[in-house]
């Protein structure tokens, strides 16, 4: 698989050369100077380096453009049947309605749980911490969860890896802190600050640590959608994730008009994601933990 430390660099380098949450798995967008804070829940050795197929459409779908990790990279096998191009997709001219040739760009996307800033009050100064962000879902039927918010960050190397990996170099992992990060500019002259935290105590170098924070949040657990926490847990790994964005089921989705594609394919996890509300992502597992709803996420956010 395109992942790792060296694949991110190797990216780097040639990019030097010139050229509302719903409980499912968002993606990182910020408006022009706006700010979020995240925890990554995939270190470097995990993060994928690919190239993707950004707002691309079929002529004369009804469907919007869609974003695809182009197949035959992401599985690193030549041979691999690219379903994009099967299914006669068109790159989307920039500020335009044309159609041009596909002209995929890599990529690096990782996945990460939002967060948010916590003032703790005592003598002298109060101290900022940070917690998990909540969300309230509603599912269709009226059912309504509480649930943290899982994004994947799926950014360009020059002007939002790079400096990551400076902080890789120095803290020898991404996973151990939150990163504040800052949109300035918009359009074609956006830069981020990003601004890393102070490292969480007793955080251990070993893996245990991270393998810790994999179980903390259910991370590629088997889901249960029985659960009343079902949206508390991190819903797919990453790989899974950008496995499915790029399936024949997803694509075939995206290529086929409006009414059609009950008859002609079946939508997969993420799509449904993409195009539908809340509760369509099979839900994480259920805490093992006893008391009620109430009392459980109030331990998660502890």
């Amino acid at each position: 698989m395109p992942t790792g430390l060296a694949r991110l660099e190797e990216a780097i380098n040639q990019s030097a050369k010139g050229g509302g949450y719903s409980g499912r798995l968002g993606y990182l967008k910020l408006a022009a100077d706006e700010t979020i804070v995240i925890r990554f829940l995939t270190d470097v050795d995990d993060i994928i380096t690919c190239d993707f197929y950004e707002w691309v459409a079929v002529e004369g779908s009804d469907k919007k453009p869609a974003v695809f990790p182009r197949r035959p990279d992401l599985l690193e096998d030549p041979s691999a049947e690219d379903f994009v191009v099967k299914y006669g997709f068109k790159q989307t001219v920039y500020k335009s309605t044309d159609l041009g040739p596909l002209a995929p760009k890599r990529k690096t996307v990782g996945l990460a749980v939002v967060r948010e800033e916590e003032l703790i009050k005592g003598e002298g100064r109060p101290k900022v911490t940070y917690k998990d962000k909540w969300s309230e879902v509603e599912t269709k039927d009226g059912k309504k969860f509480e649930a943290r918010e899982f994004i994947t960050v799926n950014m360009s190397y020059k002007n939002f890896w790079a400096p990551l990996v400076g902080y890789y170099h120095e803290y020898g992992t991404l996973c151990d802190r939150d990163y504040k990060i800052k949109r300035v500019g918009g359009d074609q002259n956006t830069t981020y600050l990003i601004m890393p935290q102070r490292e969480d105590e007793g955080w251990n170098e070993d893996g245990s640590s991270y393998a810790e924070l994999h179980e903390s949040y259910g991370y590629g657990k088997p889901s249960d959608p029985e659960s009343d926490e079902r949206f508390a847990y991190c819903p797919q790994t990453l790989q899974e994730w950008a496995e499915d964005q790029c399936s024949e089921q997803r694509v075939k989705y995206f290529a086929t008009p409006s009414g059609e594609e009950e008859s002609t394919s079946t939508p997969s996890k993420s799509l449904k994601s993409d195009d539908d509300e809340a509760g369509t992502v099979s839900p994480p597992p259920a805490s093992s933990g006893g008391g009620s709803l109430q009392e459980r996420l109030a331990r998660h956010k502890a």
